[in-house]
């Protein structure tokens, strides 16, 4: 896998998570986001973006770039062939459904391969999501960030599963605020439009997905969308 971050602005996070840390309560280390590496013989790349990581990601040690570089590509490796836990499992579910779609085997190593994993915010609170000024400050630095992860994966697709977080201020700066469409008018599961010729897929973030039949709906919902796009040929 290769970082979605470089050096240089994981520096300009790292000073901005100082500044946030004076202003704000403590926040957990800067996030740094991952994605595969282009190899020919895969169809599809999916970059997966969620919130924001705390948690574990509020050691000192993960303040090293290196460090901090590992741990989220171990993340990564440990979601195949499937993980426990809401976000990890809907990441599981539509990746290994599309290539099923497509009609292409994907073992369990070689899911990092095929997907990408990236927050709409990249330093959190200790514990749950920045909110307020902690999210205003790192807002532009995030949608510029993101913007160069799109183009550095080049992914296939994009999935979101952010809900209503950050919806202002990170996401619709990236990839616009109007002209979505939705899976279904009446409960709204999924917003998708396409942007420069990729599917970019709007869901709940997995916490909020109720119960097994809305999941499955988004899941199905996104699957179907991925699989046209590369069916035919984008």
């Amino acid at each position: 896998m290769i970082p979605l971050m470089t050096k240089q602005q994981h520096a300009r996070f790292t000073a901005l998570k100082a500044e946030m840390d004076k202003k704000y309560q403590k926040n957990a280390q800067v996030f740094i986001p991952v994605g595969p590496s282009k190899i020919s013989d895969i169809p599809a790349r999916i970059l997966f973006i969620g919130q924001a990581t705390g948690g574990e990601w509020s050691s000192e040690s993960l303040s090293d770039y290196d460090t901090a570089w590992d741990k989220a590509t171990g993340e990564v490796a440990e979601c195949a062939p499937s993980r426990t836990g809401g976000f990890w499992q809907v990441v599981d579910d539509i990746t290994k459904n599309t290539f099923r779609e497509i009609g292409v085997q994907l073992p369990a190593e070689r899911y990092c391969d095929v997907i990408g994993w990236s927050n709409l915010a990249k330093i959190s609170k200790y514990s749950g999501n920045p909110n307020g000024g902690a999210l205003n400050m790192q807002a532009d630095l995030c949608v510029e960030q993101l913007q160069f992860e799109i183009q550095t994966m080049d992914p296939t697709a994009i999935v979101l599963l952010s809900g209503e977080f950050a919806r202002k201020q990170i996401l619709y700066p990236v990839f616009g605020e109007d002209d979505w469409s939705h899976d279904n008018e009446e409960r709204d599961r999924v917003a998708f439009k396409v942007v420069h010729g990729r599917p970019v897929l709007f869901l709940n973030h997995p916490r909020r997905m109720g119960g097994p039949g809305y999941r499955k709906a988004s899941v199905d919902f996104a699957v179907s969308m991925i699989a046209h796009h590369v069916r035919s040929g984008y």
